[in-house]
């Protein structure tokens, strides 16, 4: 996908809601092209979290019968990204889900696979809802966009790589193992990058490092993927070359490993991995019944029907004879086209989206106040120190205008701020990115 051939945020990311430009190139009838790239991110973004991003993608694909729709409990999502299970490791699943799920992309020069043809994208990545009480049992419902979904599956179904490989790599390395996956996938070597592009539009390191810092950083990288042997080691004499104008350009070649660790079978995951499979065995079914389940009815009836069986035991009700005996009858109604979803879980399903979307906005409007109060903390901090000779410049323009009375010197105080906040909020930015 044209996603693994930059950045998604800086490696060293800002605190807070930012955005991201960066850039890449492409070859378009053997002419390089520039694609211009805009990633916006209101909750901010971490590099751990395309860990998150691909994981859930990988096991959206590997259902029974793939879909935009997801449900799957958080415990079967860590699970079987080989996360431990934990308070802390929830949390971070479901902090990284929050920003994921925030996340604006444009790219000027998207590959459409659908299509055959470079095309103008904006989209998100997904939208997720999950159960209020942090001890529920209920599945997590992820939402991927319709557009993202499309391209993803297109490109190549099932997504095709060492996870275990992936996951005990530094950000960095993960980047630069997924962009030279694409490419050696069809060759012994990649494209010649150069480095300074690699490695600040790539890989996300700063542009304000001197090449020779990069080239370091991007050499530890690969040395990380060569010794696993997905890549040959890359030294001055293989790899490396300098071109005119001081700079430097890097190439990179298949290891004795590559084949084992980027390709693999294109298929479902197994009965006992589908993400229904633990919540059947919840609602009280038998492995064997379980089985046989999940073979013979459809998948949306399923996790409909699991889902509203879970929902009604949370909360109490009463069940003729079991949660697994009601979970059948109604699967096999609702199969027959006999049966559909009771009020009650429908009141329940707008109740959640309803303090949903109250908690998203409270949460804003609680970041958009401490973002407010971090401003003005750095803005007195910058006023008192690189900023303090252009305040007395423009304040003592401003009292030579309107004169000395103390009326004027609280408007000049403001003015000057009003003035140099611009000024403070650009310097900020370029830190920043």
């Amino acid at each position: 996908m044209t996603l693994v051939e930059h950045a998604l945020c800086p490696l060293a990311p800002p605190s807070g809601p930012f955005s991201y430009e960066t850039t890449f190139c492409h070859f378009e009838n053997r002419r390089r092209e520039l694609a211009k790239v805009t990633i916006h991110c209101p909750l901010g973004l971490k590099p751990s979290d395309e860990f998150y991003l691909w994981g859930l993608l990988a096991l959206t694909l590997g259902q029974r019968e793939p879909s935009p729709e997801f449900l799957a409990s958080p415990y079967y999502c860590l699970k079987e990204l080989g996360i431990g299970w934990g308070g802390k490791q929830l949390r971070l699943f479901d902090e990284a889900c929050c920003r994921l799920a925030a996340v604006h992309y444009g790219c000027s020069n998207f590959w459409d696979p659908v299509r055959k043809e470079r095309v103008k994208a904006e989209f998100g990545f997904l939208e997720r809802i999950r159960p209020l009480k942090t001890d529920s049992h209920r599945a997590w419902r992820f939402m991927w966009s319709p557009v993202f979904f499309e391209l993803t599956k297109a490109t190549g179904g099932y997504l095709r790589f060492d996870l275990e490989m992936y996951r005990g790599l530094d950000a960095a390395s993960r980047r630069l193992f997924l962009l030279t996956s694409k490419q050696l996938h069809k060759a012994k070597v990649t494209q010649w990058f150069d480095l300074r592009e690699l490695a600040v539009n790539q890989l996300g390191f700063s542009g304000r490092l001197e090449t020779r810092y990069l080239k370091r950083k991007v050499q530890a990288a690969s040395s990380k993927l060569a010794a696993r042997g997905f890549l040959a080691s890359v030294n001055e004499k293989s790899g490396v070359q300098r071109v005119d104008g001081g700079k430097v350009r890097v190439q990179f070649r298949r290891g004795p490993a590559f084949e084992s660790a980027s390709t693999g079978a294109a298929r479902s995951l197994s009965i006992e991995r589908q993400a229904e499979y633990s919540q059947l065995l919840r609602i009280g079914l038998e492995k064997r019944t379980t089985l046989w389940v999940l073979r013979e009815f459809p998948s949306h009836h399923v996790r409909e029907w699991c889902e509203i069986t879970i929902a009604a035991m949370e909360r109490g009700r009463e069940f003729r004879s079991s949660p697994a005996a009601f979970f059948m009858h109604y699967l096999k109604e609702a199969t027959a086209g006999t049966a559909t979803a009771p009020d009650w879980w429908h009141a329940a399903r707008n109740e959640e989206h309803l303090r949903e979307a109250a908690e998203g906005r409270r949460q804003a409007a609680v970041r958009e106040n401490l973002g407010h109060r971090e401003e003005n903390r750095l803005f007195a901090e910058y006023l008192k120190n690189e900023g303090r000779k252009d305040m007395e410049a423009l304040a003592k323009a401003f009292v030579d205008q309107s004169g000395p009375q103390a009326a004027v010197r609280r408007r000049v105080a403001e003015e000057t701020r009003i003035q140099l906040l611009p000024k403070f909020r650009q310097l900020r930015r370029t830190s920043q990115s």
